[in-house]
């Protein structure tokens, strides 16, 4: 089986949203792939400071996907938390339909050995080359076709049903890059 890392494509492009939490949700760390303060009210707020479409899977705070996108996660996954979103302009006028702050299973394969990083209090960072570990992946639920990388909370993996889907599904702004496995 073949593993990807996947993200949104808005870095290598000149124009997009880049929606960032404000209001009530403005402490919340959502890129870590969890929320702690459960009492906030849904759904999340976000603000983008310009009204570029913000496509199926733009660049945020957390991973937010498009109800187009959604639905391919559905049924590639069957654990992942889901929290609508609503994004405004300048955090004054709601626009477009929502979206959705997805919260992928987090499992532990990371290739200790193999990958190139650097280790900060005990915190994988300056990750230069991810490898994922062969032994590890064998024990993560196959009905979880896209997950969060336990050890490090930010990256995104998912395996090679997932990505046909994805891209047969017509999904944009995401890229692909396929991860070796030892």
């Amino acid at each position: 089986m073949k593993y990807y890392s996947f993200a949104p494509c808005g870095i290598e492009t000149t124009k997009f949203c880049e929606p960032e939490v404000f209001g009530e949700w403005e402490d919340e760390f959502l890129k870590g792939n969890y929320w702690k303060d459960r009492s906030l009210k849904l759904p999340i707020t976000m603000s983008v400071a310009n009204k570029y479409n913000p496509g199926d899977y733009p660049l945020a705070d957390s991973h937010l996907v498009s109800q187009k996108f959604l639905e391919v996660i559905r049924i590639v996954n069957k654990d992942i938390e889901i929290l609508p979103t609503q994004l405004f302009y300048k955090a004054k006028e709601l626009i477009w339909d929502t979206y959705y702050t997805i919260f992928f299973p987090e499992y532990e394969a990371f290739n200790f050995d193999k990958s190139q990083y650097t280790l900060f209090r005990n915190k994988i960072l300056g990750l230069k080359k991810l490898v994922l570990s062969k032994e590890k992946l064998s024990l993560i639920d196959t009905s979880n076709n896209i997950f969060v990388l336990k050890e490090t909370k930010l990256d995104v993996i998912c395996t090679e049903i997932a990505k046909n889907m994805i891209e047969s599904a017509g999904i944009k702004d995401v890229r692909f890059t396929e991860l070796p496995v030892e």
